[in-house]
């Protein structure tokens, strides 16, 4: 999901035995188009969240690195945090938010699509 007004894109995640294992937040600027797509800055700092709503933060170390180098400006690592942090405080909610594609399962060869979730267009 990569929703154009928030500064982050969801991935979800599924385990080898197709059991859903959580949520991967990449922490980023808020999506531009140009002639050639979609852009966005990468603020390093990301989020897992896991299928029983335990947060786990990723790449702090990278995250700290970068903003030492034209990669990263401070001010963007500081909003990373915050917007990490408030996703942080209460997962459950922000999940709730995205709409629950954690449900939904690709269809197996010749079904007919799923429908996607209602709301799937809102953000």
């Amino acid at each position: 999901m990569i929703p154009f007004a928030q500064p982050w894109q969801v991935l979800h995640f599924w385990d080898s035995d197709g059991v859903f294992a959580g949520w991967y937040v990449n922490l980023e600027s808020e999506k531009q188009r140009d002639r050639l797509g979609l852009v966005a800055v990468d603020w390093y700092l990301d989020l897992v969240i896991s299928a029983d709503f335990t947060v786990e933060w990723k790449d702090e170390a990278e995250a700290a690195a970068a903003v030492h180098t034209e990669y990263l400006r401070e001010g963007d690592l500081v909003r990373a945090r915050r917007t990490g942090e408030s996703i942080a405080t209460d997962p459950r909610a922000f999940v709730e938010s995205l709409g629950r594609w954690d449900i939904s399962h690709p269809p197996e060869r010749n079904e007919q699509p799923l429908e996607l979730p209602l709301g799937w267009d809102a953000l």
